[in-house]
């Protein structure tokens, strides 16, 4: 359950401002490896942050309108508070708990921890640092078997929770709901699922996640995972590109498991991540122009293509 607090604070990071105690809205500062102490109410937005470690001071509020967090540490002192007002994409943020702290969301916004989605229930919420997760999933497998898509995950803890709507989409826009499995409402020991998809539709890729439903209507979105026809689909793929800036770059991969890095023509380094999956979504939040994707498989195939961000 701490895990969740990670990386919902972790948003809160990456809209620090570096020795600045307020960033008007419409700002968007770009910071690597730097120190960030914030000691007064501050208001950031479209900030992005990669190798950095931020401090909220004691009893300090931020409030995030938008913003990406990326190889970064979070510290929290006693009595700070972050409240989220739009979208926040965070990616290996680890986060350290000075003292006592809350987390709110606005109603309707969207949270990114980790390919995680976060989606507030009406009316908002907030949580404190003594509060659990209401469901901790200890993970979510999809698996092509001959014609038919086997989904299997499995919870740790549930608190409050009504179940789980399985979603199919091919282009990751339109999602469908074609099954709801219920939770177990509350529960400390681990809990299995599965749940097989007969009617995949004919397309080289298809994608299924899980949208997990509190009976208050706060929501989780776990995935997208992708099931790939190898027959269909080349070893390594990258798309879309062009891409216009803050929409999330695909990767994808016949073998499971691969690495990516991400530079400018100069050779900066602004991004490596890695994934035991075999695809990954990477929110190009990093600026407009021309950036270097380079892809290293487990199997050893490599793949290096110029994007264009709008």
């Amino acid at each position: 359950m701490r895990r969740f607090y990670l990386l919902y604070i972790s948003l809160i990071a990456f809209f620090s401002c570096s020795n600045l105690e307020e960033l008007p809205v419409g700002v968007k500062p770009n910071f690597e490896n730097t120190e960030i102490n914030i000691k007064n109410d501050t208001t950031i937005n479209g900030i992005n942050l990669i190798w950095s470690n931020v401090t909220i001071h004691e009893n300090v509020q931020v409030d995030i309108i938008t913003g990406q967090l990326t190889s970064s540490k979070l510290i929290m002192m006693e009595g700070a508070s972050i409240v989220i007002h739009g979208s926040v994409h965070m990616t290996d943020v680890l986060f350290e708990n000075e003292g006592y702290y809350s987390i709110c969301g606005k109603e309707g916004v969207r949270i990114d921890v980790d390919g995680k989605e976060y989606i507030m229930p009406e009316g908002g919420t907030c949580f404190d640092s003594g509060d659990d997760l209401p469901v901790e999933l200890l993970y979510f497998n999809t698996t092509l078997k001959e014609q038919n898509v086997l989904m299997e995950w499995a919870t740790a803890t549930e608190i409050n929770n009504k179940g789980f709507a399985v979603e199919r989409s091919i282009d990751k826009r339109e999602w469908s709901e074609i099954a709801f499995v219920e939770g177990a409402g509350n529960s400390n020991s681990t809990i299995e699922y599965d749940f097989q998809d007969l009617e995949v539709p004919n397309a080289s890729i298809v994608y299924y996640r899980l949208r997990q439903v509190d009976f208050d209507g706060a929501m989780t979105i776990y995935g997208p995972n992708a099931v790939s026809n190898s027959e269909l689909t080349p070893e390594l793929s990258i798309y879309p590109n062009p891409i216009a800036y803050g929409e999330k770059l695909n990767v994808l991969s016949n073998s499971d498991g691969f690495q990516v890095q991400l530079f400018d023509t100069s050779g900066r380094l602004y991004g490596q991540l890695s994934t035991e999956n075999i695809f990954m979504e990477i929110p190009m939040i990093y600026g407009s122009g021309l950036f270097i994707v380079e892809v290293k498989s487990y199997s050893g195939n490599i793949k290096t293509e110029k994007v264009v961000v709008n």
